[in-house]
């Protein structure tokens, strides 16, 4: 029974990584445009200034966005450390529980 529980807890922990990290993808890319533009606009202020953009806001954009971008960036690396080790703990408990090695992995798609 205790097996059985831990088996059903596992995929379901498999599971949420995998759709946390799907819609931690389209957060991140969006932040990296972000951080991008206003990035540019810091490095190269001659131009944003002919331009008409004020560095001082941009500054505080890419400071701010920062911060989001790094707590998303570290949730997807969790979220991937998960998705990465669950193939190896289901192919190591199948070999302790003596159960057949051909069998295929349990992973929803």
């Amino acid at each position: 029974m205790g097996n059985v529980i831990n088996k059903f807890i596992m995929q379901n922990i498999y599971t949420l990584s995998r759709k946390v990290h799907r819609f931690l993808v389209v957060i991140i890319t969006v932040l990296i445009l972000i951080m991008s533009v206003t990035g540019t606009f810091l490095k190269y202020y001659n131009f944003a200034d002919s331009i008409g953009v004020d560095l001082e806001l941009a500054r505080k954009v890419h400071n701010v966005v920062s911060l989001y971008f790094t707590l998303a960036l570290v949730l997807m690396l969790i979220t991937g450390l998960v998705m990465y080790i669950y193939p190896w703990y289901v192919k190591r408990r199948r070999g302790k529980l003596g159960e057949n090695e051909n069998t295929s992995i349990d992973i929803d798609i």
